[in-house]
């Protein structure tokens, strides 16, 4: 089992140093063989899927092979130095953990070109070393000590890029998951959208009238609560689906009627460039925004203009009424539980008080 990175520092080091004990060979096969384990993951994974991020700060597959590539260039330039039978310092600024070359490719698969040729740039250095040059001169890692040349291709390239080779794979089990959740929701989607057009609409009423019922009688005060920094409101919850819904309505306005929409995609968490007003006015902006959704949902065909698409980030290519089901649906229904939420926390702030 290879250690954890995140181990004791005197754990990480005696991995190190009984492997690079064992010889030349023996780290040639862990510096191939991890090399090839990243390659093998990040095989036929898309540009789309390479930038998903599982959560906010966490690092998508794409972010993980720049970082990667990051370390090879820094780790060849020390192999070579050493390997050579010369000291090695290095002179640059401290990087630390998760750094990303400003350099960085611009596409993911021009960073998994990068990251190939650096495993193969690393293994050739590897094939032209002398074993019995250079190991009695180290370089000091901050955190593990002083490695020899033979320690540092141990540590650099194979126990540092196993603990990414563990982050890639829980990133691509939560692409799965979520793969398998756009795949329900389009599913239901579908479903919805056959339904008569006069059940549709006063389905799609629901979610939006349980967000007025839960907004009804706050004050501005209770309105503007934040459960905690960076979280929104009630008030900004309501504000951002106001702004969804004006947007939204524009691709099915023109969708339905025949025409193409060439907009850009919705951006997840948009707010409004100013302020909506009042509390009061957010929520007849609301009601008037979901209004004229409905609206157009009356009064165009059932099956008009179904050919035409627009692109969802998530979710892909989805005709008019399939945008009518999924802004007033699935999109209010997911910020209606993030309402439920707040006001729990502002219910449990005022037993407090």
């Amino acid at each position: 089992m290879v250690v954890d990175v995140n181990s004791a520092p005197e754990q990480v080091s005696a991995y190190v140093k009984e492997h690079a004990a064992r010889g030349l060979d023996h780290v040639k096969e862990l510096v191939g063989g991890e090399g090839e384990a990243v390659l093998s993951l990040i095989a036929g994974v898309s540009e789309n899927e390479a930038a998903y991020s599982p959560a906010a700060g966490e690092f998508s597959i794409s972010q993980v092979v720049q970082h990667l590539n990051g370390s090879i260039e820094r780790g060849i330039e020390r192999l070579k130095t050493l390997t050579s039978g010369r000291p090695f310092v290095y002179e640059g600024p401290r990087i630390g953990p998760g750094s990303i070359p400003p350099d960085a490719p611009k596409t993911f698969a021009a960073a998994r070109d990068a990251f190939a040729k650096g495993v193969d740039a690393v293994m050739a250095v590897l094939d032209a070393a002398d074993p019995k040059v250079g190991l009695d001169l180290t370089s000091e890692h901050a955190t593990f000590g002083p490695f020899n040349w033979l320690e540092w291709a141990v540590y650099s390239h194979h126990v540092h890029p196993h603990d990414h080779v563990l982050q890639i794979v829980k990133i691509k089990e939560a692409l799965e998951r979520r793969r398998q959740r756009v795949q329900q929701v389009r599913a239901a989607i579908r479903d919805q959208t056959a339904l008569p057009t006069a059940e549709l609409k006063a389905r799609l009423s629901r979610e939006s009238d349980s967000i007025l019922a839960l907004s009804e009688g706050l004050s501005e005060e209770e309105a503007s609560f934040s459960p905690a920094e960076g979280e929104w409101s009630v008030s900004l919850v309501m504000q951002h689906l106001v702004g969804g819904y004006q947007r939204n309505r524009e691709r099915i306005a023109l969708l339905s009627s025949g025409r193409p929409y060439a907009g850009p995609p919705p951006v997840p968490g948009t707010l409004p460039d100013k302020p909506l007003g009042s509390f009061a006015e957010v929520r007849r902006l609301f009601v008037e925004a979901r209004d004229a959704i409905l609206d157009l949902l009356e009064k165009a065909g059932p099956s008009a203009n179904l050919e035409l698409t627009t692109e969802h980030s998530a979710f892909g290519s989805m005709n008019w009424r399939e945008w009518c089901v999924f802004t007033l649906d699935f999109h209010a229904r997911d910020h209606r539980g993030q309402i439920e939420k707040i006001k729990t926390a502002l219910e449990q702030g005022a037993g407090r008080a």
